[in-house]
């Protein structure tokens, strides 16, 4: 809606304190991931126009001092691998870049492969970085909406199919 806007907060884990604002814009800022050496939030945010992905300093000192664009062509979904790897959805692609962590300097963006999954940040990366689990919609004609109610469901694991 006009006039809402999505925003970056953070908190203590415990409940010490109350939460604090990180990004607090008029703009949309959601999926926030924070780097692994904890020193760099990615977020997408419609900042730009379309949706982009990211990079701010943590904590956050100034509003916009030490941020960087990550994504050129627009992006959502940041997730980070093993040590400066960040990877984020574009369309129906996933790609990965370098990030420099020390500095935040990102690298090209590269595609890792492309298909017909969620968008947006419904994937996680294994630890390794070096696969990914996501979520894939059935379309086939098969798929049905229906509810099927076993009755007596124990009695069949007993029987292993009618054998005892």
């Amino acid at each position: 809606t006009q006039g809402e806007s999505w925003d970056i907060w953070t908190a203590h884990l415990g409940g010490t304190g109350a939460a604090r604002e990180y990004r607090v814009t008029e703009y949309h800022e959601r999926d926030p991931v924070l780097s692994p050496d904890g020193r760099w939030v990615a977020y997408t945010s419609n900042e730009s126009g379309p949706l982009q992905v990211w990079l701010h300093p943590y904590p956050a000192g100034d509003r916009n001092r030490g941020r960087r664009l990550v994504t050129r062509s627009g992006g959502e979904g940041p997730q980070w691998g093993t040590g400066g790897e960040l990877f984020f959805r574009s369309d129906d692609r996933l790609l990965g870049v370098r990030i420099d962590l020390a500095t935040g300097t990102p690298q090209v963006p590269v595609e890792l492969f492309a298909g017909p999954y969620m968008s947006g940040a419904n994937y996680a990366v294994h630890p390794t970085g070096e696969r990914f689990l996501m979520i894939k919609p059935r379309t086939d004609a098969a798929f049905r909406r229906e509810i099927v109610v076993v009755v007596n469901w124990i009695a069949e694991l007993q029987t292993d199919n009618g054998r005892e």
